[in-house]
Order: structure tokens, then C-alpha cells, then sequence
């Protein structure tokens, strides 16, 4: 083969992003599958509520009785038509299951009507899923040839084996990691339907109202839509890889070289593989032939030696830039990200995104002043202060102490009061040197002076709600209590404020407020 590996190298990535392509377009069918089954569930959990429903709250014990008469027929009747539509061997085992039953109840009669949407969604699925990688399979198969044959001077390479339909279904059936696509979208099935059914016991049994169990019942679909997209990925890549693959020995090629993405999302163990080169004998997927793990994106080429010219890589931006092609991934690494401290922001982001959502998700939770939009709160993390960075976790452990802990409460906090005086004459007006360098303090960090205490009243009174109280003796006026108390100012700057509380007779009453700095 007179073509370089440069040559290869660039017809490969172009049939990767074309596979890529064509697995997002299948993506989106199921996605669109998902939430319409989604809809058709929530109709269900609404009828359900409806007529088993309390002041809002399901009653359990209802909606476990049993179906009779004419209910009971009706749901036999629909059992029945059900079973005569499915060809599913996995489905008509569960649903064979049901049918032996004599005693069925409205909760089951439910789940039954819920199963139906389901099915429907990962029928289309399965079916969805073996179309593409039907075609994945052939595509690059023929593609692969094509190439190579372009590049030996044949235009038409006339003498080459055809796959069978029977050789593509054996390749279905082969479980190359562990199952084959066909166990792993049923498997994925019968977990969502169980976590389903779970999910409604368990919001019916802790009195949740409608509401609340579509959205739970919401976020688990969504989990289940994103192993969906998984699935396609990853088995996308493996039948396109096969079929590049079979190509390969069928026109005689003795080596592939491992292509890895240039950028920051590509995995430690594809950034390893970049570059190296392996007996077409060799290759086997998950150990040194694509996919290395689930939506994996790296490629193979026929080797042909040294190379030259360009590769193509993706800045911190995400924009496609020209690199040197002989550089593996480690050696662009080396020369453009370890050199650049923006860039290595960039990759801490993208390491750390998932714990960054749920600690997103956690603050905001509690109650934690954070940005609104991931991006933004990713940008404020890792190119903000240490200091706002640390009183941010600082204010979650505070607020997660409170609610874990609600005897530390500040006593009478729903009623407590601030004598005006404490601003007027001490804070912000007077001739007590002490208060006023407090209250300087806080008109410099907070923005709070004469003219607006009344918001910093307000706040102080709102935010001791969410904070503990420690107890610092007593005086002859009664308890003192003190509390630390986070207020962000109106540039989302954390501000630490010590509070400081009397109560005596059931009546609390703040004494002091002052910017301190935490320890």
C-alpha cells in the first residue's frame, strides 16, 4: 500500500465522526421514545392518585386491594391481548409470570399499565439499536475497502467476500464484553421497571403527593436515557471497529496503528494506546482495539510507517487545531496542555465534573449561595479564591449541621428581634468607636450602612434560621448564644458574620453583629 499512514489516519477519524454522527441521530429517536413514555407513565401515576388519593397523600392500604369482578375480567382481557402482541421472549417470561396469578391489585394493575410503556420504549430501542449497528457493521466494512483499494490503484475492488446476514446475527449474539447488545438493553429493562415500582411503593408508603412521585419517578427515566445513550455509543463504536476490522483482513492488512482523540475527554487508557501498533492477529476489543470502554472514540488505521504532515487536535475551547501527526497523545500533552495553566483548569474541570454536579446539587440543596448554571459554577470553583472556595464548603457544613442536628437551633429564632438602636446608636450611628469600626466593616464587604439596615435586619433574622447556635454561658441578662452566619455580597462573595444572641423569659434578642474571619 504506496498511501501513507497519514493518509489512513485522516480516512479513519472521517469515518469515526460519521459514526458518531449517525449514533447521536439514533440517540435522539430513543430519547424522544423515553419521554413519551414518560408521559404516558405520569397519566398513569395520576390516575392512580386519583382514585386512591387522600388530601393528596396515596393511601397504600387502598390501592392494595384486590381487583374483582368485572375489574379483575378487564385486566385479564388486556393481560391477554398484551401477551398476543409481544414476541419478546424475555417480556412474555414476566408476563407468563402475571398470567398464573389469580389474586391481582390496583397498585400491580398499575405496574402492568406502566410495564406497557416501558416495553414499548426499549422495544423501539432494541430494534432502533440492531438497524445501526447493522449498518455500522457493513459501512465501514465496505468504506475500509473502498480505501484500500484506492489506495493499491482499484477504483472497484471487484474480488472481495460479502458479509452475510447470517455472519452479522452471529457477530449480534457474540458477547464481546461480557453481553451482547441484545441482553444488556433487556437487562437495562427489567432495572428500570423494578426501580420504577420501588419508587412508587416508597413515595406512596412516605405519603409523597402526585407531584413529588412524577418527579422521582422523572429522574430515574432519565437515568435510564442516559444508559440508553451509553449503549448506542459504545456498541456503535464496537460493530463499526469490526467491521474496519474484517476489512482489514480481508484485503490483507498485517498492522493497525491505535488512534486516540487529541483532547482533554480522552481516557487515561486511550491516551496510553495512541500511537502504538499491533498485529491485525492481535486485536482484540477492550484490550488493544476499540472500543477500550463505553462510549470510547478512538479509531484504528493501517500502518504503513513513519509519519508526516498534520493531525488534528482540539484546544481548550473545544475549536480543531493542526498538530505534528507524529506526536502521540501523551507527547501533545506534554507540549500543550502541562505548558499552559489555563489548559490545565480545563482538564480539572473535565475530571472533576461529576463529583462538581453533585456537590452543585448538594449545595444548592442546602442552601449554599452558588451559581445557578454548571459552567458558571465550574468557572467560580477552579478560578475563584481559595478563601471564597473554602467559606462556601464551610457554609454547607454549617447548614448540614443544623439540619442534621435540630436541637442546636437558635432557641425562639422564629420570633426573635433586633433592636433597631443596635444599628442607629452602635453599627452604624453613635459615638461608640467599637460598633461603628464593626460597622464600617460591614458597609465595606457587605454594603449594608445607615441608609439600608433594615435589609441587613431582615437578613440577619432569615439566615439564623439555617445556621446552629452554640450556647456560651450565662449571664445575669440570661443565655448567650453565638452564631456563625455566611452572607454573600452583591458579588457573590461569601462574608463570615458572627452574631451574637441573648435569650431570657422565652424572648431572644440579637446583641451584636461583626465580620470575622474564619479560624
Amino acid at each position: 500500500m504506496p498511501k501513507k499512514s497519514n493518509y489512513w489516519i485522516q480516512r479513519a477519524l472521517e469515518r469515526s465522526r460519521a459514526d458518531i454522527r449517525s449514533a447521536d441521530e439514533v440517540v435522539k429517536t430513543i430519547n424522544d421514545a423515553f419521554y413519551n413514555c414518560l408521559k404516558e407513565i405520569e397519566k398513569e401515576i395520576s390516575v392512580l392518585y386519583y382514585r386512591y388519593a387522600e388530601d393528596n397523600e396515596l393511601d397504600y392500604d387502598l390501592a392494595n386491594k384486590l381487583l374483582t369482578g368485572d375489574e379483575y375480567k378487564s385486566f385479564r382481557m388486556g393481560l391477554e391481548e398484551y401477551m398476543d402482541l409481544i414476541d419478546s421472549p424475555e417480556i412474555q417470561l414476566e408476563l407468563n409470570t402475571l398470567s398464573t396469578r389469580s389474586r391481582i391489585s390496583h397498585l400491580e394493575e398499575t405496574f402492568f399499565n406502566i410495564q406497557k410503556q416501558i416495553d414499548k420504549a426499549y422495544i423501539y430501542q432494541h430494534e432502533a439499536v440492531e438497524s445501526l449497528m447493522k449498518e455500522s457493521l457493513q459501512t465501514n466494512y465496505h468504506r475500509v475497502i473502498f480505501d484500500i483499494g484506492v489506495a493499491t490503484g482499484e477504483t472497484v475492488v471487484k474480488d472481495f467476500h460479502r458479509l452475510t446476514i447470517g455472519e452479522i446475527i452471529k457477530e449480534f449474539e457474540r458477547p464481546w464484553s461480557g453481553k451482547n447488545f441484545s441482553e444488556r438493553i433487556w437487562k437495562n429493562r427489567a432495572k428500570l421497571k423494578d426501580a420504577l415500582e420501588e419508587e412508587i411503593v416508597k413515595m406512596a408508603i412516605s405519603g409523597a403527593d402526585c407531584t413529588q412521585a412524577i418527579e422521582s419517578v422523572a429522574k430515574k427515566m432519565d437515568v435510564s436515557k442516559r444508559a440508553a445513550a451509553t449503549l448506542v455509543h459504545t456498541e456503535q463504536a464496537y460493530f463499526s471497529s469490526l467491521g474496519t476490522l474484517k476489512a482489514y483482513s480481508e484485503m490483507g492488512v498485517d498492522k493497525y496503528i491505535y488512534v486516540a482523540t487529541l483532547d482533554l475527554r480522552t481516557s487515561d487508557i486511550c491516551r496510553d494506546l495512541d500511537h502504538e501498533v499491533f498485529s491485525i492477529k492481535d486485536a482484540q476489543a477492550g484490550v488493544n482495539y476499540p472500543p477500550m470502554h463505553p462510549r470510547c472514540r478512538s479509531t484504528t488505521a493501517p500502518y504503513t510507517g513513519a509519519m508526516q504532515g498534520t493531525r488534528t487536535a482540539r484546544d481548550m475551547f473545544n475549536n480543531e487545531v493542526k498538530v505534528d501527526k507524529s506526536l502521540n497523545y501523551k507527547e501533545w500533552h506534554k507540549k500543550y496542555v502541562e505548558s499552559d495553566p489555563k489548559y490545565l483548569i480545563e482538564e480539572k474541570k473535565w475530571n472533576n465534573r461529576h463529583s462538581d454536579k453533585k456537590q452543585l446539587e448538594r449545595y444548592k440543596k442546602a442552601g449554599v449561595e452558588v451559581p445557578e448554571k454548571f459552567d458558571k459554577y465550574q468557572d467560580l470553583k477552579y478560578n475563584g479564591s481559595e478563601r471564597d472556595k473554602r467559606l462556601r464548603s464551610i457554609d454547607y457544613t454549617r447548614r448540614m449541621k443544623l439540619k442534621n442536628n435540630p436541637e442546636l437551633k437558635l432557641p425562639n429564632v422564629d420570633t426573635a428581634t433586633i433592636d433597631k438602636n443596635k444599628f442607629e446608636k452602635y453599627l452604624f450611628a453613635g459615638e461608640n468607636e467599637k460598633g461603628l469600626n464593626k460597622g464600617r466593616l460591614i458597609e465595606e464587604k457587605l454594603g449594608y450602612s445607615i441608609d439600608n439596615y433594615d435589609k441587613f435586619k431582615r437578613e440577619i433574622l432569615l439566615r439564623a434560621r439555617d445556621y446552629p447556635a452554640t450556647f456560651k454561658g450565662t449571664t445575669p441578662h440570661g443565655k448567650r448564644y453565638e452564631q456563625q452566619i455566611i452572607f454573600y455580597n452583591k458579588n457573590k462573595e461569601p462574608v463570615n458574620v458572627l452574631v451574637a444572641w441573648i435569650e431570657s423569659d422565652g424572648k431572644t434578642h440579637m446583641t451584636t453583629a461583626y465580620i470575622t474571619e474564619v479560624k
